[in-house]
This record gives C-alpha cells, sequence and structure tokens, in this order.
C-alpha cells in the first residue's frame, strides 16, 4: 500500500516533536500503516536510571500509530505496548488480546485533531505518559475516573439517585425487587439480559419468592445493594485507590467488596440467600444482580456524587451454588440509569435541588411547551389543571404527540395526557379536569385548595384568557393562591407575554397585563403586532370549541423556549422579592430575530377601603406623572383624563396612563375645568395606538385639601357617567392621598361610590 502525503506528512511532524526520539518504517497492516513512534517520557534521573518509573511507565515508551484509510478525516488509532501496566485510569476499555489504548483526550480524537492537528496529539500523548509515570492521571482537581471494565455481559437498569440514597451511616445490604425484562425467549439472536432494579427495599419472605417467578416466561431475578460504613477510626470508608476491573467469580466479587469497604454486609446477605435457597428446588436459575457501592475520595466522573456503582450478575441453580464461590462465575453489568428527576437536572447541567412545587393552569400549546421543557430538566410541574381535551387540531403545536391512530381521533383530557407524559420523565402529577373559573368563584374553597397548597412554590396561568386572569386577581383569590406568572401569547404568536407577580401578588396577574397592554401601544413593532389586523382567529371544525390562533408550531416555540428559560431560573431563585416583572417578546422584521424586552413593575396603588366593593388599582408610572402635573402648577387645580380598563369581574379600575391637559383648560385654587382643545384629537390617536385594549375610562383632578368630592365633582361625573356604558372614574388627587368618585347608570339610579387611599 502506496504511502500517501497527508501520512507522510504526519511522519515528518512526529519526528519534529520534541519527546520523540525515533519514528519506525510503517509497516502495512490489518488495512492501515501501522507506525512505531518512540517518546520520550520525561522520567526525573532516578527512574531514568532503572529505565522506567515506579508506576511501570519506560523511560521510552514505544506508541504505534495507526492511520487507517480514512486519514485525514480520522484520527490514527493508538496502541500502548501489549504488556502496559492496565490497572492504570485513563486506559480505553478492550479485550486482553488487544494492546491497551490510552484515553488521551476527552471527546472525539477526530474532532481534537481538526483544531491540534498531529502535534496537538503527540503533545496530549506526551502529557498522559508523563503522568502516568507518576501515577497522577487522575489530577488533584480531576473527578474519579470510574471503573474501567474491559468487558460488558448485562446491562442493569435502576435509579441511580435512590440508589445512593440508601447508605447510612454504618455499612449495610439490602435486597431490592429485580425483573429481567429481557431474556433469550424475548429475543431469541440476543444472549445479553436486561435487567430492572427497584430502588425499594425487599424482605424476602415466603411471598417473595413466590413471586419471583411471577413475571410468566421471565427468569426469577433478585437484586442486592452493598454499602461502606466507617473505619475503625470512626471515619467514612474511602475506596481511594484505582482499580481496574478484574472480578471473574463470586469470590473475587467478595474479595473486591473488602477493596470497598462492604465485605461483611454482602457476605451475610449472601449467607442469608443460601440458607434461605437450602432445600428449595429452584425450577430455573434465579439471577442475583449485585450492585457495590464505593466511596471514592472525589466525584465521579460525570455523576456529581462521590459513590461509584459497580454492578454484577451472578447465576444461581442452588443454595449449594452460593457456597461454592470460586465456582461461580461473575457477569459484568452495565448500568443505565431509570428517567428520573434528578437524572435529568443532571444532564441538564443543574445542581440544585429542584425540589420547588408549582402549579400549571392550563394544558393547551403554550403550557405544555412549559410544562415538557421544565420536566426535562427536572423541574416539571406537580400540579395541572385543564377542563379542555385534545382534539385533533391541537397537535398542530401541542407538545405531546398522538400515541396513535386513535388519540388523533378521539378527544383524550390535556390535563391527563400531560400527566402521563410527565410520568414518563420520571415525574408525578395531579391532574384536574375542572373549570378555572367556576372553581374560583364558587364558596367551597376544597376544589382549588387542592391546585395551590401551602407547598406550591407558585403557579403559572398559560391558559390565555383574560376571564382566568381577572378572576386569578380577585382579592378573594390571590388570599388562597401562591405568586402567579402568566405566560401568553399575543398578536397570532408574534409576541410573548410574560407577567410575572410582586410579592403578595402586587402588581397583580391584571395589573401586569393592563401595563402591558399600554407597553405594546407605545411600541410600533409590538403595537402592530398585538392590535394589527392580522391577529386573527381561524376556524379548524365546527363548533365554539373549535376555534384557536393560527401559528405554527415553529413560532409558537420560539417564544415559548425563552419563557421556558425565565421559569426555569425562577424556579431556581424564586421570585422578585421587592417588585414585578413584565417581559415582552417581539420579531424584528426579518421573522427571525427575537428581542425580550424586560421591565420592573413597582406595586400598584390601591384606592379603595372603608366597606367600598369598587376600586381602583393605580401604577407607580400614573402616581408620578399625576404629582408631577401638580406640581408644574402650584397653588391651583389641574387634571386630564385617565387611561385603563375597567374589571367588571373584579369591580376595579386599572389606571396605567393619563393624557396631556388640554391647553384651554382653567385652572384655580377653588375648581378645575378641563378643556376640549386637542382632546379629540388625543382620543382619536389613543383609540388608534391601543384598539380597545385601554382606554380611558375617567378624569382626575386634585383638591388643595384633603376635601372629598365636590357638588361640582359630583355633577361632572353625573354627565360622564351618562355619557358611557361602564361606570365612570373621578380620581381626586389630595395632599395626603388619592380618592376617588364612581357613578354609573340612568339619571334615576346614579349612586356615588367614594372611597380614598393614603
Amino acid at each position: 500500500m502506496e504511502l500517501r502525503e497527508p501520512i507522510a506528512r504526519a511522519l515528518r511532524q512526529l519526528a519534529n516533536h520534541p519527546r520523540v526520539t525515533a519514528v519506525g518504517a510503517p509497516r502495512v497492516a490489518a488495512g492501515g500503516h501501522w507506525v512505531v513512534v518512540d517518546f520520550d517520557t520525561n522520567l526525573p534521573n532516578r527512574w531514568k536510571a532503572q529505565g522506567y518509573s515506579d508506576s511501570g511507565v519506560k523511560a521510552i515508551e514505544p506508541i504505534t500509530f495507526v492511520f487507517t484509510k480514512s486519514y485525514p478525516a480520522d484520527a490514527p488509532i493508538i496502541f500502548l505496548r501489549d504488556d502496559f501496566d492496565r490497572s492504570h485510569p485513563h486506559i480505553q476499555p478492550g479485550h486482553p488480546s488487544v494492546p491497551p489504548v490510552p484515553c488521551y483526550v476527552d471527546g472525539q480524537t477526530r474532532e481534537f485533531m481538526r483544531l491540534q492537528g498531529i502535534r496537538g496529539i503527540a503533545d496530549q500523548l506526551s502529557r498522559w505518559l508523563e503522568k502516568a509515570a507518576f501515577g497522577a492521571l487522575i489530577g488533584e482537581n480531576d473527578e474519579w475516573e470510574p471503573t474501567r471494565r474491559d468487558s460488558i455481559d448485562d446491562v442493569v437498569v435502576f435509579d441511580a439517585a435512590a440508589v445512593r440514597q440508601l447508605p447510612g451511616r454504618d455499612a449495610g445490604a439490602v435486597f431490592v425487587s429485580s425483573i429481567i425484562i429481557k431474556d433469550d425467549e424475548v429475543e431469541p439472536k440476543s444472549d445479553q439480559l436486561s435487567i430492572w432494579l427497584a430502588s425499594e427495599q425487599l424482605t424476602l419472605n415466603e411471598n417473595a419468592f413466590r413471586s419471583l417467578g411471577a413475571k410468566g416466561g421471565i427468569a426469577p431475578a433478585l437484586g442486592m445493594i452493598a454499602w461502606p460504613g466507617r473505619t475503625p477510626s470512626g471515619s467514612p470508608f474511602v475506596a481511594e485507590h484505582y482499580r481496574p476491573e478484574t472480578v471473574t467469580t463470586l469470590a473475587e466479587l467478595i474479595e473486591r467488596a473488602g477493596e470497598l469497604g462492604c465485605r461483611d454486609p454482602l457476605v451475610a446477605q449472601l449467607d442469608f440467600l443460601r440458607r434461605r435457597i437450602n432445600g428449595r428446588p429452584l425450577r430455573r436459575s434465579l439471577f442475583l444482580s449485585i450492585v457495590l457501592l464505593a466511596r471514592r475520595p472525589k466525584t465521579v466522573l460525570g455523576q456529581g456524587s462521590f459513590w461509584e456503582l459497580c454492578p454484577y450478575l451472578i447465576e444461581i441453580r442452588s443454595g449449594d451454588d452460593l457456597a461454592n464461590r470460586k465456582a461461580i462465575p461473575v457477569r459484568m453489568l452495565l448500568h443505565r440509569d431509570q428517567i428520573s428527576a434528578v437524572l435529568l437536572r443532571r444532564a441538564s447541567g443543574l445542581t440544585d435541588a429542584g425540589e420547588r412545587s408549582w402549579t400549571l393552569l392550563g394544558c393547551g400549546s403554550v403550557g405544555s411547551k412549559l410544562a415538557v421543557h421544565l420536566a426535562r430538566e427536572g423541574r416539571g410541574p406537580s400540579t395541572l389543571v385543564d377542563r379542555d381535551r385534545l382534539t385533533p387540531h391541537n397537535y398542530a403545536r401541542h407538545a405531546l404527540l398522538p400515541m396513535g391512530v386513535s388519540e388523533g381521533l378521539v378527544s383524550c383530557s390535556k390535563s391527563g395526557q400531560l400527566m402521563g407524559a410527565l410520568e414518563g420523565l420520571g415525574q408525578k402529577a395531579k391532574s384536574f379536569g375542572s373549570d378555572i373559573v367556576a372553581a374560583s368563584l364558587a364558596d367551597d374553597p376544597a376544589p382549588r385548595g387542592k391546585w395551590w397548597g401551602a407547598s406550591e412554590a407558585f403557579l403559572v396561568d398559560a391558559t390565555g384568557s383574560r376571564t382566568v386572569t381577572e378572576v386569578l386577581s380577585l382579592p378573594t383569590v390571590i388570599q388562597e393562591r401562591p405568586r402567579a406568572i402568566e405566560a401568553s401569547l399575543l398578536g397570532g404568536g408574534k409576541i410573548g407575554f410574560m407577567g410575572i407577580e410582586g410579592p403578595k401578588s402586587n402588581p397583580s396577574l391584571l395589573d401586569l397585563t393592563i401595563e402591558g397592554y399600554r407597553q405594546m401601544g407605545a411600541d410600533p413593532v409590538a403595537r402592530e403586532a398585538a392590535f394589527g389586523h392580522e391577529a386573527q382567529i381561524i376556524t379548524v371544525g365546527q363548533g365554539c370549541s373549535s376555534v384557536t390562533s393560527a401559528m405554527p408550531d415553529s413560532l409558537l416555540g420560539a417564544l415559548t423556549a425563552p419563557m421556558a428559560l425565565e421559569l426555569g431560573r425562577l424556579h431556581r431563585d424564586g421570585l422578585p422579592s421587592d417588585a414585578g416583572t413584565l417581559l415582552l417578546g417581539t420579531f424584528a422584521s426579518d421573522g427571525l430575530s427575537l428581542n425580550w424586552n424586560r421591565t420592573r413593575i413597582e406595586p400598584f396603588l390601591q384606592v379603595g377601603e372603608n366597606g367600598v366593593t369598587r376600586t381602583v388599582r393605580l401604577s407607580p408610572r400614573v402616581v408620578e406623572l399625576i404629582d408631577r402635573d401638580i406640581a408644574l402648577r402650584p397653588g391651583v387645580e389641574t387634571g386630564g383624563v385617565v387611561m385603563g380598563r375597567y374589571s367588571e369581574i373584579g369591580d376595579v379600575f386599572h389606571v396605567v396612563d393619563i393624557l396631556p391637559t388640554p391647553s384651554d383648560s382653567k385652572f384655580s385654587a377653588s375648581e378645575f375645568e378641563l378643556g376640549v382643545m386637542g382632546l379629540s384629537e388625543a382620543l382619536g390617536a389613543s383609540s388608534n395606538l391601543y384598539r380597545g385594549a385601554i382606554y380611558p375610562i375617567g378624569t382626575w383632578h386634585n383638591h388643595l385639601t384633603d376635601s372629598g368630592p365636590s357638588r361640582t365633582d359630583v355633577m361632572t361625573a353625573v354627565n360622564l357617567a351618562l355619557a358611557q356604558l361602564f361606570p365612570v372614574l373621578m380620581l381626586i388627587r389630595t395632599p395626603s392621598r388619592f380618592r376617588f368618585l364612581s357613578l354609573e347608570g340612568d339619571l334615576e339610579s346614579l349612586q356615588p361610590r367614594r372611597s380614598s387611599a393614603a
């Protein structure tokens, strides 16, 4: 085979490396060029004089480079000499008949070579050999290298986090339930066993033995977990010496358990099992999975725990087998973790406990996306509430997929289906198919109390329903529930909206929603998306329940993913401790770039006490604007028009803006008269801006003393009330507080409502 130029170039570069003493002649074998390259391992003089280090690394180490046909797309294969000590860590698992392969790169060697070239590989090998010479392949700051196993026979599945919770102060061992989920009868072409271990302890009584073979056609199985305790000095037993796997028999397994500090409890349980089996004929072999827990001096690589899990499998035909320990072969088990919240958190790079529970209201497209995103991080909702059912059109954007033709034809509970998906991700949730509005308004608090118990950190309203938002913002409901977060899409999926309540739900969800309308009206891009003509609905079936916003799943996903990120941060750090937060996400003109604007929202001022049911909630911005206008005209009354919304459900005005005072208004120490110059134009402009999202709800003016509404105020309110279909608000600012007067109805039934707040 002709030596190609890329290989010749690599050999020239190796020959020029400072640690390379010689490059042998290439030989062709097994479809590639094999080249032996001698490396100077830079041993200290004492070791260099004897020719090798105390760990067996030679002063000059021959390293074999195998350049295959795919070089340089693939990196060369690296072999150490045949007799290199395999007890070193960071050696790739392999059959004893194959020369050992060093693990010299964290990641794929081909990608490393793309960045560093053949010289980079030589540099890495030089460092690997030096560390091996000093027995320092596991450095002081490195994680513990898991025990290397050169062969794997079978697979065992269990919840590693649950198993790591078993050890106490003292050494111990317990039996656990086990099921063989695959054997020769299930897959005749494969002799590999797949075994599942429970984490719950099992008492070996008569019923337990009778149930071992209860799965019909599956071989009986049992599990055992053993762990170390303390040393004679009282300190935890730590297995601090790295050893590759060499166990082949039960006797050697017991010896290995001694090295790990759990020999005595393991032997005790094996003897107990032998006594239980003696005299009991086993119709089929009993497979016993044994997991030894080794407490390491450092966290195990990629596990985030000091406990290393070492699983083995033995086959028992009678009690005599357990007595003849040297004759029982041991099979190596490969551990695969069971899906659990802890595993998903670790895979997501999260280190927090993640135990905060939360409630999701609305399990539709937005809610399901948020729930699944968080569940994949091991932080899914613990309670799901939605009265609706999944119908075929929902699958256009829902996070769940129909599992078969029947689910695409028959409607299923949204909350129930989502609950099943979370269970598949190792997380339990309660499902309620309730009407959120009806249950929240009901006299009996018990049903809704199940949604947000004392343990719930927060609730997320993903219903997209303004009715739900208003109901959740009722004072009686706020008193019962935890703080809330609203996540919804507006403008046909063009805008992402996320409102995070402040302490004691102030600002509330409804405060944040109406303030969000004001902010969107002030932003041309958001205004067109939220209030433009494109934000329409389409009918996808027949009946009132088959109306939905038209948008592709990719658009919905682009907006809900950032919401899930924020929700994850809130789950980790808790909700803001001093204010609320409003987040608005909008797309740029290219339809791809997404911008999220975050605004801190201070608590709203509530005007309404002394038994008056109707209230007014003022945004801090409005309070500041009013006080600024008053300061510009000292000694006289001034005023203007207030903007916001009136909630009929809560009987509350939300004021989030004011219009400029008309220039022809009249100001005096005893009276303010609102002018009309430019007012009609200003009202028209606001109508064009907000398209009815917020609107004029009344007027404001100030008094120079702490007085209530005057006769003139009442008459003015009467005239305004007759001109609109909802209650009119007359807001009065006095030197010490806000007051208000509100009227509604025809002239005969007009009754003023007055209240004040500091």
